[in-house]
């Protein structure tokens, strides 16, 4: 399995500018993942997660376990969970935050 981002997903775009370390998503799109992947025998790709958001949170709040914390990741991962739901009603999913190419060995 191959897990990369997707660069068609706006907050991709921006997260490709922002972090150099990401720079190389700024290519990735589903089309060249899937060529990419299929020339490698990739039998299937799916697609995973509306927006960056909830990692994105996960990656500039981290996760405290301090009680006054749990209650304020609470309430930021429960609204961007609620705006994945939202951009999952109205995206295609190959505009998803991210592309899954899963591999399938022989069965020899």
């Amino acid at each position: 399995m191959i897990i990369e981002g997707n660069v068609k997903e706006p907050f991709g775009r921006i997260y490709s500018k922002i972090y150099k370390e990401e720079r190389g998503m700024r290519n990735s799109t589903p089309e060249k993942f899937g060529k990419l992947c299929s020339g490698f025998g990739c039998k299937t790709i799916v697609y995973k997660e509306p927006t960056f958001l909830i990692r994105a949170i996960n990656y500039f709040l981290g996760w405290d376990d301090r009680p006054v914390f749990k209650i304020f990741y609470k309430v930021f991962y429960g609204l961007a969970s609620g705006l994945d739901k939202v951009v999952s009603r109205y995206v295609n999913e190959k505009g998803y935050a991210y592309m899954i190419a899963i591999f399938k060995g022989d069965s020899k």
